[in-house]
């Protein structure tokens, strides 16, 4: 069932992807402009990673009663951002059009930044080549 699964995932997020390709160029024929490419997907890894750093820091000093402040902070900055490139898209496009695109981008990015974030935490953990450490005099 397992396998399944993965095959099941490995599917839609293929499918996820063409569809992300027939848009981009659905809107380099109209506008001149492609909405997703790997900066935005990166500038879209970074809010998402922002906002849930954000979140967790601000619940759990909400917990320790301690300063609040500073998980809003993070989470406001990840709204400018979000917010930044909500602004770029409009401009490169008509209103209407670059706002839908960005909250279609913004959906479609997701699943992909939630793997794209495990594949490097995997990446960094297999190239920190970490290794035990035995204690001979005991």
């Amino acid at each position: 069932m397992l396998v399944l699964k993965i095959i099941a995932v490995a599917i839609a997020l293929f499918l996820l992807f063409g569809l992300m390709m027939k848009l981009n160029e659905y809107a380099y024929k109209k506008y001149s402009y492609e909405f997703f490419t790997e900066t935005t997907f990166g500038i879209y890894m970074t809010i998402y990673a922002s906002a849930y750093i954000g979140y967790e820091w601000y619940i759990s000093s909400l917990k320790d009663e301690k300063d609040i402040l500073n998980g809003i902070v993070v989470m406001v900055i990840s709204f400018l951002i979000f917010l930044g490139t909500a602004i770029y898209n409009i401009k490169s496009t008509k209103f209407l059009f670059g706002l839908v695109f960005t909250i279609i981008q913004a959906i479609l990015f997701i699943p992909f930044c939630v793997i794209g974030l495990i594949v490097i935490a995997f990446a960094i953990a297999y190239f920190s080549q970490t290794k035990p450490v035995y204690q001979v005099n005991k």
